[in-house]
């Protein structure tokens, strides 16, 4: 997926879990545009995380991506809850192909409003596997 997002124009940073990120974080590592998340990390989930970074004020773009197990686990209605902020801006079902990860980046780093950003150069970003 680094590769991926590299190749797209993306600058990518990996991190090895959760809170090696917010190791970086706390460090004063400048804020990525838009984080790529699985909703199960190693340590923290990726929603632990996000509340991580909430609670230190940063509002970060994030694109979750998960099993279909974890979409039945969460109940009917998911995703009414991703688009009226419930859970998060996008979230991404695994297995997914290229293009969907690429849409998704776009959607979370427009404007409200605004058309996506997906294209080269569009965003730094930090992806954890």
């Amino acid at each position: 997926m680094g590769r991926l997002l590299t190749t797209a124009g993306f600058a990518v940073e990996l991190f090895a879990s959760g809170e090696k990120y917010l190791e970086a974080v706390d460090a004063g590592r400048p804020q990525p545009d838009c984080l790529v998340l699985d909703v199960h990390l190693r340590g923290m989930s990726g929603f632990e995380l996000r509340d991580c970074l909430r609670a230190r004020g940063l509002a970060v773009p994030i694109v979750f991506m998960t099993a279909v197990e974890f979409v039945r686990s969460i109940g009917e209605g998911w995703r009414e809850r991703i688009s009226q902020g419930q859970l998060e801006s996008s979230l991404l079902l695994k297995p997914f192909d290229d293009h969907a990860l690429l849409d998704h980046i776009g959607r979370a780093l427009s404007p409200p409003g605004g058309a996506p950003n997906s294209g080269p150069g569009a965003a730094s970003g930090a992806w954890s596997p």
